[in-house]
């Protein structure tokens, strides 16, 4: 009985050091001027790897046109080697998961390479190349379709992903994607201001 509450007290410790976390990213995007949107979004990253003690925190954004994802924003672990952002992932590398992640809008929390289903066997590939032993993959469903993903993975050990934080974290794409949507009309504003002054 005592060991019971003694882990509910770790865990509810552990979902109000999160909150106050998100909190404080969420604080830092109020009117963020657009010069500050990837710093800040890159910072959050980092934060959130260092809170989930993960390897790899990064944001994706879906190119619905190419059925591809593009690395927009990636944390490492300090040991791993860097990922270069702007990268374009097909989807052809991972079929099942762009599937389930982009058409169908479902988190996926694998724990497991061995959880993949015998469908998933490119998938499974592909994270064995990639040294990913766990995943978990955020649909970020500001819109239609899902304009962003993001990715905690884990490649030094499985993890057992806590369900309860995904719908936070969804929250927090939300925030990313929406100052990234900001810069780019703000920045297309002032183009456009720019054109007409030389007019």
């Amino acid at each position: 009985m005592q060991e019971s509450l003694e882990t509910i007290k770790t865990e509810l410790g552990e979902r109000l050091r999160f909150e106050e976390l998100l909190s404080n990213i969420s604080s830092r995007f109020v009117n963020i001027p657009p010069d500050r949107v990837d710093s800040e979004i890159n910072r959050a990253l980092k934060e959130v790897l260092e809170f989930f003690r993960v390897d790899r925190v990064s944001l994706l954004r879906v190119l619905p046109r190419d059925s591809s994802f593009r690395i927009t924003h990636v944390a490492s672990a300090e040991d791993l080697p860097p990922v270069p952002v702007g990268v374009e992932v097909p989807q052809s590398l991972y079929p099942w998961s762009y599937n389930k992640v982009v058409r169908e809008r479902e988190v996926l929390s694998l724990h497991r390479l061995d959880d993949l289903p015998a469908e998933a066997n490119v998938d499974r590939q592909s994270y064995i190349r990639t040294g990913v032993r766990s995943t978990l993959d955020i649909p970020i469903l500001i819109a239609e379709p899902v304009g962003h993903v993001i990715v905690m993975q884990s490649l030094k050990s499985e993890r057992l992903w806590q369900g309860e934080f995904a719908p936070r974290l969804r929250l927090l794409g939300e925030i990313f994607a929406n100052a990234l949507e900001r810069k780019e009309i703000r920045l297309e504003v002032e183009k456009h201001r720019r054109f007409e002054l030389l007019i």
